[in-house]
């Protein structure tokens, strides 16, 4: 045991099981917790950063179209409502989608504070599986619904259920109730299973 936790290169807030008996939801954790890799992102930054671009360009070109609309009420001297209906609409179309991506990437942006977050200031408590379900969905994932259960630093007992739409575990053979589960845990508003 005390070879395997020598492999752990986070904050330890409880003795933890040996790392051979846990079962981590992602491979990538494994590599975190021993310093060999970020923590695993629920997202990639190429998508945040497509939404962010994306945002800005409908952006612009929704304010510049509505813009172009009204100058050319003004210098035509012809009443909006005489104008061409597409015209007039694109504009604020346009940023309509865009408050939508706006909407999307600020969601990205808090999960990947939080996971700089759990990443910088997280320490690992153990944690043990209490149960697993697998469920379909439209596209062929199967997502984890998981029960576990852990103790938080100031000894009070926590039962928490999450999906978990990205995980490396089998469906067809998941883990056992009782098996050994890490916590990455902050405070009584953020941890996360790994």
């Amino acid at each position: 045991m005390a070879g395997e936790t020598a492999e752990i290169s986070l904050r330890v807030l409880a003795p933890l099981p040996p790392l051979s008996e846990v079962v981590f939801l992602r491979k990538e954790s494994r590599d975190f917790i021993a310093g060999h890799g970020p923590i695993p992102a629920g997202r990639s930054p190429r998508v945040l950063r497509f939404f962010r671009v994306a945002t800005a360009v409908f952006a612009i070109a929704g304010t510049a179209l509505s813009l172009a609309a009204l100058g050319w009420a003004v210098a035509s001297g012809q009443p909006l409502a005489e104008m061409n209906e597409f015209f007039l609409m694109s504009g604020p179309l346009l940023l309509a989608v865009a408050l939508i991506y706006y909407g999307f990437s600020f969601a990205m942006q808090r999960q990947a504070n939080k996971e700089r977050r759990l990443s910088e200031g997280g320490g690992l408590l153990p944690g043990e599986l209490v149960s697993t379900r697998f469920r379909n969905t439209d596209d062929a994932n199967n997502v984890l619904r998981l029960e576990y259960r852990f103790a938080q630093p100031g000894g009070e007992a926590a039962i928490r259920k999450k999906d978990f739409p990205r995980h490396d575990l089998n469906p067809k053979s998941p883990p056992p109730p009782g098996s050994k589960l890490l916590i990455l845990y902050v405070d009584e508003q953020l941890w996360q299973v790994l």
